[in-house]
């Protein structure tokens, strides 16, 4: 039986209705943080609310939240908004562009993301986004709904292709499909990306093998 993992539970797909499928709602992005863009700072859970709330009286039934670990997610305080307006949340696994690693983690001992992500194996980064899926993202009970392989505009950086080409990423999802536990069904099936724009590019990211 499928489902769709959402900051509320598993819940049946026919239930979503209305959805937006990609959009941020509470962040703080240290990339942009540290280079004091509040353009990019979605820092006021108050505002971000009354957008939510704007929606749901449009019709709106559903969020998918595509705000990953690299960008300064605020777990609590989305799940918190998808409670008081009655908005299903989907969150996210997985990782953002490598142009954001960077920055500093805000809580990894003076480390930057591309400290711990070029530092880790990829079987390390594979029990990270699992542990998302299926344990919580950041010590919250919040599990994800969906993966996210963030890539470049126009390119896919040596760091990005290194992390998710085509054999890592069908290594990556068989190792995930090998998993008994029923949460792995929207870790397995749902994928986020930024396809990048250049023509000769965007097959990289497009053809993923399947999953034998």
């Amino acid at each position: 039986m499928s489902f769709v993992r959402t900051a509320r539970g598993d819940v049946d797909p026919a239930s979503l209705g209305f959805t937006y499928s990609h959009e941020h709602i509470v962040c703080i992005p240290p990339y942009w943080a540290e280079r004091r863009d509040d353009d990019f700072l979605l820092d006021d859970p108050a505002k971000s609310k009354a957008d939510v709330e704007i929606f749901r009286k449009a019709g709106g039934r559903t969020i998918v939240d595509a705000t990953a670990i690299d960008y300064g997610r605020d777990v609590p305080a989305v799940a918190r908004i998808g409670e008081e307006t009655g908005v299903n949340i989907i969150f996210t696994a997985g990782f953002n562009k490598s142009f954001l690693w960077s920055a500093r983690m805000p809580r990894g001992d003076g480390r930057s993301f591309a400290d711990w992500i070029g530092g880790s194996s990829l079987d390390e980064l594979i029990a990270f986004v699992v542990g998302e899926v299926e344990e919580g993202l950041e010590g919250t009970k919040f599990r994800a709904g969906q993966v996210k392989f963030g890539t470049g505009y126009n390119t896919i950086t040596p760091r990005e292709a290194t992390r998710w080409s085509p054999s890592a990423k069908k290594d990556w999802w068989r190792s995930c499909a090998r998993k008994p536990s029923r949460a792995m069904s929207p870790f397995a099936r749902r994928r986020c990306t930024h396809r990048a724009r250049h023509p000769r590019r965007r097959h990289t990211v497009r053809d993923v093998p399947p999953i034998a």
